[in-house]
């Protein structure tokens, strides 16, 4: 008798009587900041998306798509002076004195 995970290519192996499927968990990758955070709301808001992706086995190129995105994202906010993501020259012309004053 061929089970469905036999056509897939699968392989069983005998336990004490039990056919146990032989399953080997795919390579991962390191998943940075974004993509564990996006993990968490995953698991805690968006559970069956969740589920389809990590029983669809995408789950790990989805995070490391998103992880990537993000960095991106995150790169070209601050690609320039690092605090504001403002691009040189941009918005420099006035400068605010934290009162509400603008200054030349």
């Amino acid at each position: 008798m061929n089970t469905i995970f036999e056509k897939l290519g699968g392989t069983y192996h005998d336990e004490n009587g039990y056919l146990i499927p032989n399953l080997i968990p795919p390579e991962t990758q390191q998943i940075g900041m974004w993509g564990r955070r996006y993990l968490h709301h995953l698991k805690t808001e968006k559970r069956v998306l969740y589920t389809q992706l990590l029983f669809s086995g995408k789950l790990s190129a989805h995070l490391e798509e998103i992880d990537r995105h993000a960095e991106e994202m995150m790169g070209s906010a601050y690609d320039t002076d690092g605090r504001t993501g403002r691009r040189h020259g941009e918005g420099q012309s006035r400068e605010s004195d934290g009162v509400g004053q603008t200054h030349e």
